[in-house]
């Protein structure tokens, strides 16, 4: 079981997984919004569509990716009024599909340069392609 089994549950042998991939896997989740307690930061995590793989990155063996961003809380817009400015954001490339839990993982060890501290990390939303 992965760091985040308790959040994400195993996905079904021989199921797609992650994010959707240059070849067309489907994706299980679309988005992951965290709370950084020590960071005082929100981490957005969304699966690519294959928009931004570049043919470099599948000859050198990428097939999927996720994108992510870090918000301060007085960023966040709930009204359409702010333009939801991110502090920082970034790409994380992966060899085969992701895990919600590993674009998590990948994308906090990417923003802030830091092992994955589960115990710092409140998931506040995961969108989900297969969600109503």
């Amino acid at each position: 079981m992965t760091p985040l089994s308790f959040i994400f549950p195993p996905e079904e042998p021989g199921s797609p997984v992650g994010a959707r991939n240059h070849k067309g896997a489907h994706a299980m989740f679309t988005a992951i919004l965290a709370w950084l307690g020590s960071k005082k930061t929100f981490l957005k995590v969304q699966s690519g569509t294959g928009d931004n793989l570049l043919e470099e990155d599948i000859r050198e063996g990428f097939t999927d990716y996720c994108l992510w961003s870090t918000f301060r809380p007085e960023s966040i817009d709930t009204d359409g009024e702010l333009d939801m400015a991110c502090l920082d954001s970034g790409m994380v490339l992966f060899r085969e599909n992701c895990t919600p839990g590993e674009a998590l993982e990948s994308s906090y060890r990417q923003a802030f340069g830091t092992d994955f501290d589960r115990n710092d990390v409140i998931i506040l939303m995961r969108g989900n392609d297969e969600q109503p």
